[in-house]
């Protein structure tokens, strides 16, 4: 992607969705503004920032405030329908910093945005202490072992942890007894989600993603399974 494009990135954000590099995300689009925003991008270079709605905030133009650190999606599937919505694929290609918004000028919102390169490698003894931990979690099988699975086979540092960050969710649920609120577990895992992809360095994401891991293996003392309810 050329930086030229990132000078006026267009942006959809989302209140419940963290786009990490890696990630493919589906969305079923139907508001006016959000298709304009859909037709814009596949007629110049298909690139969109996601970036992550901050509850009841909003920001200096009145408008609901974002995350300054967001993923970057490139469209891969657009697919029209007859009542006018559209099924859209993004993958997330990168991680980019809000620079400011632009004022409006079309029915969807606009920003300037600088790219962020992956951080330095992450401290070996660390990884390898996520990496065990994981091993162990998902030698206890079932329905998260294959995304474990996977993201253990990614040797890249910052590949692998981008995969382990987007099983957040998966890691959180695990071992949970009793019943599982799904609009509050769903506000705290794209909050972890959030403070991986935003961290600074690659040892504070090694550091959070351990934290999480080791409290999923604390809670397989008691593995009677999660009931979820709205």
């Amino acid at each position: 992607m050329a930086l030229a494009a990132l000078e006026r990135l267009p942006v959809l954000p989302m209140s419940s969705v963290v786009l990490v590099p890696g990630m493919v995300l589906p969305l079923n689009v139907s508001g006016p503004a959000e298709r304009d925003l859909v037709d814009f991008i596949r007629e110049h270079d298909q690139h969109l920032g996601v970036p992550l709605l901050r509850a009841q905030e909003r920001g200096a133009n009145g408008k609901p405030a974002f995350e300054a650190v967001f993923g970057l999606g490139r469209m891969l599937l657009h697919t029209p329908l007859a009542d006018g919505r559209r099924v859209i694929r993004l993958e997330g290609v990168g991680r980019v910093r809000l620079l400011h918004e632009h004022p409006s000028r079309r029915s969807f919102r606009e920003v300037a945005a600088a790219p962020l390169p992956d951080p330095q490698p992450p401290d070996p003894q660390g990884l390898a202490v996520l990496r065990a931990q994981l091993e162990r979690i998902a030698a206890h099988g079932g329905a998260y072992e294959l995304a474990l699975t996977t993201a253990l086979a990614i040797p890249e540092a910052p590949a692998f942890l981008d995969a382990v960050t987007i099983c957040l969710p998966c890691l959180e649920l695990l071992g949970r007894k009793g019943r599982v609120v799904i609009d509050d577990f769903t506000d705290r895992t794209t909050h972890l989600q959030q403070q991986s992809l935003a961290a600074e360095s690659a040892d504070q994401r090694v550091a959070l993603l351990c934290a999480r891991a080791s409290a999923a293996l604390a809670r397989f003392r008691d593995r009677s399974p999660p009931r979820l309810t709205n």
